[in-house]
């Protein structure tokens, strides 16, 4: 089983998958450009080939083998495509193109639905044409029996199935049409899950309609039975949810991007959340964890500015917040300020938040701006040691700010170079990366005179970071990572690859655990920054590493936490537990 029969080496290469007619003996191929080929189902021995003349990269559907006929779905122009129909002999040999073709609005990129005698063709741009096949008639046996006009801005990838006159289609909403053969129109009967893209084909098994598709403004994917007749939800499955945060407590608890909480005890598979606040609605993506010394973590909702999530580690629960941000949008990740939240607004000001109530504390920080004036900020450092918050911007200063009560203006300096990083704390200093024109340095920060330090001159371009490691920091760049000392001074370099880290790396005893957005994870030498291993997951991560025994806990852009031992050796495979 599983062994190849034949193989047949064509001049060009192939533009879709052949086409192969149940109970017919040939298989069709549409080259890249130019011709179709006819081959021997059995040997694979050619026996036709006919020139369409086709452009290049203008076929992306397999043709279709029906009533006799083999159609052909070009794309001649982005704004335009045809079916061509080929007339086929007893042998099933193409005779000639048989009647005119027909051509709709858009490409079509999806591959037609059969029904009794019918062909639906969809477009990307949402147009539908419904093809007759009557092969009784001597000429013109395909007519058109009804459509539907374009109704997409751009391009969007759909899907259809049919039955019983009945035609479902997926794009950005789930639409019903039902095909009125006295009128010849297809009308739309009703229309639900607006804005979510659908992302891949439907099935229809009974009276059971089964589809998948990514919600407005969420990440994963929600996998749906439907009742076919109303679109009303049967069961809701989500799957490929990103992990943007596990607990480092005693105990481990999980929460994605949308809203779920999972307590973990040692279960492999966890199939339903302990909490979900969220109950799988629209626009939720909670990330950009920021944890306090409570033990309580608050995450923001990256499509609605306006809701926090705010997990308790005391109590192992989730809840859904209203934050006071009044519609306005932050332009940072947030830090904690004591055990409250801080966040710098495009609209220029930095306000306290409270976990407990999401209410405003305070007044918050304001500089002058000019009408309309947008701001973005940096994420800004927390000094618990003086109570004091360093924070900068786009509009070139760097301003203390006491934190008693409300956010007070201490003092502020000039920034000589723009700052493209988040602020660090570096020892009793704090820290930032600027860009010049000569490359991008680290310079330190006196955290009462703001005044700078020689800047100090990175290996490359900055990625990430910096992130405090004990009494240092680490910065990324496109060259690798860079370990300072608590002075600012360079204690080592490692290469690792030029994707950047998620979160600051974790410490595992005389090791640093790094991991980067791409599903690396690297064992570095904390002393001197030798790489002593690393491992591909082929997984996204998706949240900070937690160190956990001799090995760290990530969460995975699929949904996933992975238990990972430190790799010893350079790019092994991941061990998973």
């Amino acid at each position: 089983a599983g062994q190849v029969r034949w193989g047949t080496k064509l001049p060009q290469p192939i533009a879709a998958r052949p086409t192969v007619a149940f109970g017919r003996e040939n298989v069709y191929v549409a080259a890249e450009h130019s011709n179709l080929y006819v081959l021997g189902r059995k040997s694979g021995d050619c026996r036709q080939v006919v020139y369409l003349d086709h452009a290049e990269g203008s076929i992306v559907v397999p043709p279709i083998l029906f009533k006799g006929q083999l159609f052909v779905f070009e794309n001649q122009t982005s704004e335009v495509a045809r079916v061509r129909i080929f007339a086929t002999n007893d042998d099933g040999l193409i005779s000639g193109e048989a009647q005119r073709p027909f051509t709709i609005d858009g490409n079509i990129v999806v591959q037609p639905q059969l029904d009794s005698r019918w062909m639906i063709v969809q477009s990307d741009t949402g147009a539908i044409k419904v093809l007759d096949v009557e092969p009784t008639k001597e000429t013109e046996q395909v007519s058109e029996l009804a459509s539907v006009p374009p109704n997409a801005l751009e391009p969007t990838a759909a899907w259809s199935v049919s039955s019983r006159n009945k035609l479902w289609v997926a794009d950005k909403r789930l639409s019903r049409f039902d095909l009125s053969l006295a009128q010849q129109k297809l009308q739309r009967s009703w229309v639900t899950n607006e804005g979510d893209t659908f992302v891949g084909p439907m099935q229809l098994f009974g009276e059971i309609l089964i589809h998948s598709r990514q919600l407005r403004g969420n990440r994963g994917v929600r996998v749906s039975a439907v009742d076919p007749g109303t679109g009303a939800p049967i069961w809701n499955v989500d799957i490929g949810v990103p992990v943007t945060f596990v607990s480092s407590g005693s105990q481990v608890d999980v929460v994605n991007s949308g809203g779920m909480m999972f307590a973990y005890d040692r279960q492999r598979v966890m199939d339903e959340a302990d909490y979900n606040p969220g109950q799988g609605k629209p626009e939720m993506i909670f990330q950009d964890a920021v944890e306090f010394p409570s033990g309580n973590t608050v995450l923001l909702n990256a499509s609605r500015s306006s809701q926090m999530a705010v997990y308790s580690g005391k109590n192992r629960s989730l809840k859904l917040l209203t934050a006071g941000l009044r519609n306005e949008t932050p332009s940072c990740q947030p830090v904690a300020v004591g055990e409250n939240l801080g966040i710098g607004l495009t609209n220029g000001q930095f306000l306290l938040i409270s976990p407990e109530s999401g209410r405003r504390v305070g007044a918050p920080y304001q500089p002058e701006l000019q009408p309309g004036q947008q701001v973005r900020w940096n994420r800004p450092v927390y000094l618990a040691s003086s109570k004091t918050l360093i924070v900068a911007s786009d509009l070139g200063k760097i301003v203390r700010l006491g934190t008693g009560g409300s956010l007070r203006f201490l003092s502020e300096a000039d920034l000589e170079a723009p700052l493209i990083s988040p602020l660090c704390e570096l020892g009793d200093q704090v820290c930032g990366v600027v860009s010049n024109s000569e490359g991008d340095s680290l310079v330190v920060f006196n955290p009462t005179t703001l005044k700078p330090s020689i800047p100090q001159a990175l290996p490359g371009r900055w990625l990430a970071g910096p992130f405090r490691v004990e009494d240092g920091c680490v910065v990324q760049t496109n060259r690798g990572i860079v370990m300072f000392n608590g002075d600012g001074s360079v204690k080592w370099q490692a290469d690792c690859e030029a994707s950047a880290l998620v979160a600051a790396p974790a410490v595992v005893g005389q090791m640093l655990a790094a991991a980067t957005q791409s599903g690396k994870l690297y064992t570095i030498n904390r002393n001197d920054g030798t790489v002593v291993g690393s491992l591909d997951t082929r997984q996204e991560f998706t949240s900070a590493p937690v160190v956990r025994s001799k090995g760290v806990l990530i969460g995975s852009d699929e949904g996933a936490v992975l238990a990972l031992q430190l790799p010893q050796s350079l790019m092994s495979d991941a061990e998973v537990q």
